[in-house]
């Protein structure tokens, strides 16, 4: 996590500030959310094309005293299913309007709203409606309007982030943007489904027959010893009992089968980006194909990292307008004063092993101590 370099000394005490909140932001996330927020944003990006991440203030988890403030963290940051919320008007962040809507238990509403009278009470879930602009934040359960205060946060508390896939349409139809690493492989991806579901429901059919005869099922039971398959009683047949004929799988199935992995693989580029070992035998092809399979997910890895720098901006705006006392970061004090009015985080996500990491901090704690670089290029590139 970084700012970019900006004025003298005194903006860079502020810079160092700023780039303290966003590793403490993103610290205290992975310390105190139930759920690896990352890779969920990561997941939905590139599944659905999309993802979206609300941050709340927790009034429950600030303390009363002001002493136990500085080492609190009153933040709910959430990843939302997509699907689940709406924005109104321009994409661009912050946004003007956004809603989201959830289905909730009734009693878990009841529970926080205890006057609401609810009129379909033989339902278990409820459909839950938050409503949020620049100035209101409004909650609606069944229709019913059961909370609307101020926003004192000012704008809507998500960030949304497409993939970089896809494109913009004339229309503004989000679903030219929302297009995932699957989308191009779906049709692939569904043949070979059914493909593997013909031949598993064949396989019982030819290892296990079944015997079509006129004894009774309670005679037959008797007469003849169990074994594997099944037995279908007829009204008229010769007497002696048959195996009724199954058609064995086919081979033409099997043969497509391996069509349709290829055609998976060249629109997912999988086994490059696990990599596992692929058909061609020259480093210089394999490297084109693993550059090709980057170009897949550098755009979604991109669009995490901006979602996280939103994050860290979030929580810098609540500690500007709803916080009422400082908040401890890294040894700062961080205020609405010292944030200041303007501030932008950098954050960029490294897939390195811990030794790896540990010899390149290593090597750039050196490097500060020498003074051959400067603290801000030791905490960009080290």
């Amino acid at each position: 996590v970084f700012v970019e370099q900006v004025g003298g000394k005194r903006e860079q005490a502020r810079r160092d500030l700023l780039a303290a909140l966003g590793r403490h932001t993103m610290a205290r996330i992975a310390e105190h959310e139930d759920e690896p927020l990352w890779d969920y944003l990561a997941f939905h990006i590139s599944l659905l094309g999309a993802s979206c991440v609300r941050v709340l203030f927790d009034e429950a988890l600030w303390p009363q005293d002001s002493k136990e403030r500085a080492g609190a963290w009153p933040f709910r940051v959430q990843a939302i299913h997509p699907r689940n919320v709406f924005v109104i008007g321009s994409w661009r962040w912050p946004y003007e309007r956004v809603i989201e809507v959830q289905q909730r238990y009734r009693a878990d509403v009841l529970a926080d709203y205890p006057r609401w009278k609810s009129t379909e009470v033989d339902k278990e879930d409820v459909e839950v409606v938050y409503y949020w602009d620049h100035d209101t934040y409004a909650l609606y359960a069944d229709g019913q309007l059961l909370d609307e205060h101020q926003n004192l946060l000012g704008i809507p508390p998500y960030v949304w982030s497409f993939s970089g896939m896809g494109h913009k349409s004339q229309d503004g139809n989000p679903s030219s943007l929302a297009i995932g690493i699957l989308t191009h492989a779906l049709s692939e991806l569904r043949a070979e489904a059914r493909l593997r579901t013909l031949a598993d429901a064949l396989w019982p059919r030819t290892v296990w027959p079944t015997l079509v005869g006129t004894i009774a099922g309670e005679e037959f039971r008797t007469k003849w010893s169990a074994g594997i398959g099944r037995y279908l009683e007829v009204d008229s047949m010769d007497d002696k009992p048959e195996w009724l004929e199954q058609p064995p799988p086919n081979n033409v199935m099997y043969a497509t089968l391996g069509d349709v992995r290829a055609s998976i693989e060249k629109a997912t580029y999988s086994q490059a980006l696990a990599g596992a070992e692929t058909n061609t035998p020259y480093g210089v092809a394999y490297g084109m194909q693993l550059g090709q399979a980057r170009l897949r997910v550098d755009g979604a890895r991109m669009a995490v990292e901006r979602m996280a720098g939103h994050v860290i901006d979030l929580v810098a705006r609540y500690v500007s307008t709803v916080l009422e006392s400082p908040m401890l970061a890294e040894g700062h004090a961080i205020t609405a004063k010292t944030i200041g009015d303007f501030h932008s985080w950098t954050v960029k996500f490294d897939a390195v092993s811990p030794q790896d990491n540990q010899a390149r901090v290593a090597q750039g704690l050196e490097l500060l101590r020498q003074g051959a670089i400067p603290l801000a290029m030791f905490y960009r590139d080290y």
